[in-house]
């Protein structure tokens, strides 16, 4: 089953008014940007959401519109492991962009990043993607909708290795057991 990571920025506090969309597949050899894209959300502005990524109204202008990036997204997540860091922020913007264009939405098993690694490491002080940074073996710009996505799907091959880690570390453990 292919493993996606995303994000989105978006224009406003209007669910579905996405600005910017990253998509990295995640694989065993690393991780491959498959969607980098600024999106036209057709809708205004909010002053408080330019200041957190910078994108402005200019900065769409003769972007693709969400009708057309949400069908190129579809066509990657369908039937696929999709993760996203603080997930349902991102996927109610996704869902409501789609259900207010009419495109049905494909089945795919959502991820959060941030529940994952409170799973996977618990303890820290922040669970904030920029907290975690110390996950991402590469350096990365918070608030950019690839970067962020990158960042995610590091940090969902983090708490996998761990996973591993800790299930062989437990068989040792169940083995070293019996042989007492």
């Amino acid at each position: 089953m292919a493993v996606f990571a995303l994000d989105v920025e978006t224009a406003s506090g209007e669910k579905g008014s996405i600005c910017a969309l990253g998509l990295c597949r995640i694989t065993e050899h690393g991780i491959e940007t498959v969607m980098n894209t600024l999106c036209d959300p057709q809708t205004l502005f909010d002053a408080r959401c330019i200041a957190v990524h910078g994108i402005l109204p200019r900065d769409v202008i003769g972007a693709p519109t969400l009708d057309t990036v949400l069908t190129q997204l579809f066509g990657y997540i369908e039937n696929a492991t999709v993760a996203a860091h603080n997930a349902p922020f991102d996927f109610s913007h996704i869902r409501a962009a789609a259900a207010q264009r009419g495109i049905p939405v494909p089945s795919f098993t959502q991820v959060c990043t941030v529940r994952l690694a409170r799973k996977t490491f618990p303890g820290r002080k922040s669970y904030a993607l920029a907290a975690l940074a110390d996950l991402v073996p590469f350096p990365f710009v918070h608030h950019d909708a690839c970067e962020d996505a990158r960042a995610c799907a590091a940090i969902y091959r983090a708490c996998e290795r761990e996973a591993r880690i800790s299930a062989m570390a437990a068989q040792i453990a169940a083995q070293i057991a019996k042989k007492r």
